[in-house]
């Protein structure tokens, strides 16, 4: 096939790109080392032993070898976790190397539970480095093998189900004293005692057997304890009223009227019985003189709020309140609606502040 001049050299302009792409790509290298000769077998085979448990910590594409230990740490942790079936508080033999001081340290750090003697038996690690001109990335694996002794298994997990078996029994325990605290009237007490056993609970990590007051398991106590809390806290916001009034008939139903709404605004209830707060005092209208045709009156007294259970005097808050009206018994009326009004208010955000500050 004859080629002609012009086709000669696109042939040669072709060649010549060609080489310039090639001679453009930049010069990859990659470099595979290892902290040993060859990867030791205990990595995909861990050591049986009749009185040791081997447990391997794998920290796989690491940007440095520092972050690999912690992950290989971690995962090995994990690990051991899960054979214990808790979270785990290692402390290891003493050791001298840094990469042994780096899982101790990450250990203690990262764990609840206790392990004694643990003993970190070998690591090993690959580094790949890739050098692409001047970018180099360098990525690392890292395998770390931890020996326990078997005797101390058995020892942990007895302790770790006594210690599961003890707060349950002490959560019943405390369930129990915020019942018979309810019975006493003494809800911020029963909310206490409820907290503190929900608290227990939910450390648990499974299902413990109580079967105690018709209560099987842990998962039925905490279910009462929910049930408990919420009554308590709806019951704390409970109260019953009690104030002589002297004023125009009608007075007292103006003045209990804009009490009752002021405090449920607040989140509070009225109830005449079993309430959490007592609250009792003393009004009396007088008459103020005449504004604008306005009879002017005045309802001055106070109010005391004390709890039912423990017979505590939380606060006692003035009231001097004022109504306007031009014939004179609505003015005293005016008076006593006003009054309960402010004074609703200001008590239902002085108990809010006082009973409900966690």
């Amino acid at each position: 096939m004859l080629v002609g001049k012009r086709g000669t050299l696109a042939v040669w302009f072709g060649v010549v790109l060609a080489l310039l792409v090639v001679s453009c790509v930049p010069n990859i290298q990659i470099v595979r080392t290892a902290s040993q000769d060859a990867k030791p077998t205990w990595i995909n085979r861990p050591p049986q032993h009749e009185s040791l448990l081997y447990f391997v910590g794998i920290g796989s594409n690491a940007d440095t070898l520092e972050q690999g230990q912690e992950l290989a740490i971690k995962d090995a942790l994990a690990k051991i976790a899960s054979f214990m079936r808790t979270n785990v508080q290692s402390l290891f033999e003493e050791n001298t190397t840094e990469i042994e001081q780096r899982l101790k340290q990450q250990i203690k750090a990262t764990s609840t539970a206790r392990v004694q003697n643990a003993h970190l038996e070998d690591s090993y690690h690959e580094k790949v480095m890739r050098a692409e001109g001047r970018l180099v990335i360098e990525r690392y694996d890292v395998y770390a093998l931890i020996s326990y002794q078997r005797s101390q298994v058995a020892g942990e997990l007895q302790r770790q189900e006594k210690e599961r078996d003890e707060k349950v029994i002490t959560a019943h325990a405390l369930y129990v004293k915020a019942r018979q605290s309810e019975r006493g009237k003494s809800y911020r007490q029963a909310k206490e005692y409820y907290k503190q056993a929900q608290a227990l609970l939910a450390s648990l990590e499974e299902m413990v057997e109580l079967n105690r007051d018709g209560i099987r398991n842990s998962k039925e106590l905490a279910n009462l304890v929910e049930t408990g809390l919420q009554e308590a806290l709806t019951r704390m916001r409970s109260l019953s009223l009690s104030v002589k009034i002297a004023g125009p008939d009608a007075g007292d139903r103006e003045f209990y009227s804009n009490f009752s709404s002021a405090v449920e605004k607040r989140g509070f209830n009225l109830t005449p019985q079993d309430s959490a707060i007592e609250i009792r005092g003393n009004i009396s209208t007088s008459q103020g003189g005449v504004v604008m045709n306005n009879h002017v009156f005045y309802a001055k007294g106070s109010l005391t709020a004390v709890r039912r259970g423990d017979r505590y005097t939380i606060v006692t808050i003035p009231v001097n309140s004022k109504g306007f009206h031009r014939d004179t018994q609505h003015a005293a009326l005016s008076a006593l609606a006003e009054a309960g009004t402010e004074a609703g208010d200001e008590l239902a955000k002085i108990l809010l502040q006082r009973e409900f500050k966690e």
